[in-house]
C-alpha cells in the first residue's frame, strides 16, 4: 500500500497545472483504511525545465520523522 499512495503522490502532483515551488511539502492523508504521511521534495536538474521529485511516505501510525515505508523518484517539466 505504501508504494501505491507514493505513486498517487507523484501521479497528482505530474498532473496539476503547476509545479509546486521548490523545497519541500508534507502532509497526512487517509488511504486503504490508513493514514499515511508523506514528503515531497521538488529540485531542479541541471536540463533546464526539468525537476526532481522525490516522495517519501510512511504509516502515520508509526509517529516518527523516519520516512522508510517507501520512496520513489520521478522527474517533471515545467509546464
Amino acid at each position: 500500500v505504501a508504494q501505491w499512495f507514493a505513486s498517487n503522490v507523484i501521479a497528482e502532483t505530474r498532473l496539476s497545472r503547476s509545479l509546486p515551488a521548490q523545497g519541500r511539502a508534507e502532509g497526512r492523508t487517509d488511504m486503504a483504511g490508513q493514514r499515511w504521511r508523506w514528503q515531497l521534495d521538488v529540485e531542479a536538474t541541471d536540463e533546464a525545465g526539468l525537476f526532481r521529485l522525490d516522495v517519501r511516505v510512511h504509516a502515520d501510525a508509526t509517529e516518527t520523522d523516519n520516512f522508510s515505508h517507501h520512496q520513489l523518484k520521478s522527474i517533471r517539466r515545467r509546464k
